[in-house]
């Protein structure tokens, strides 16, 4: 399985965007939910982690942490669970 990650920084300009403009037409329907909780890097690693939640429209979520490792999660009460660290998780729209 390949998977193509796209993480939407900031428009090119300030202002509304125009959704005709190149990058859009190449790479704009791939914008990636990236979450970690920032933690010292050499002290948080060790840390548990923390709880989050997240405000979710589908009825489940696909989270992928950095290393591969896939789950689903449900969305109880419009929001979905996520157990946040210095590792980040990468989430998408049941299918």
């Amino acid at each position: 399985m390949h998977r193509t990650a796209y993480w939407n920084l900031a428009p090119e300009y300030p202002g509304p965007v125009d959704h005709l403009q190149m990058m859009h037409l190449l790479i704009g329907k791939l914008p990636l939910l990236v979450v970690w909780d920032h933690r010292d890097p050499f002290d948080g690693e060790d840390e548990p982690p923390a709880d989050a939640s997240w405000p979710w429209p589908a009825a489940t979520a696909i989270v992928t942490d950095v290393f591969g490792r896939g789950w689903t999660a449900s969305r109880q009460d419009g929001r979905i669970r996520l157990p946040v660290s210095v590792d980040p998780l990468f989430v998408e729209p049941g299918r």
